[in-house]
């Protein structure tokens, strides 16, 4: 479930990832995000990990979320 969903994020980041569209980049990072911890805490009645375990794991599993093309000209 992991694997499919940074493979997913990716292939978002590969063709949203455009000059002028950080925001909305990120805020589809924290629903990723947000919706993996509500899966891996389903896998029982228990919670299985909380919300300060979840993000050191997401730091290192998260591709980076940086401009992948520049639509607009560089300034000289």
């Amino acid at each position: 479930m992991m694997d499919y969903a940074r493979q997913h994020l990716r292939g978002h980041l590969a063709y949203y990832a455009v000059s002028g569209n950080t925001r909305q980049i990120g805020n589809y990072a924290r629903l990723i995000a947000r919706l993996l911890f509500k899966w891996l805490n389903r896998r029982s009645q228990k919670r299985s990990c909380n919300w300060k375990t979840f993000t050191q794991a997401l730091k290192a599993w998260m591709p980076c979320l940086n401009v992948q093309h520049y639509l607009y000209p560089q300034p000289l």
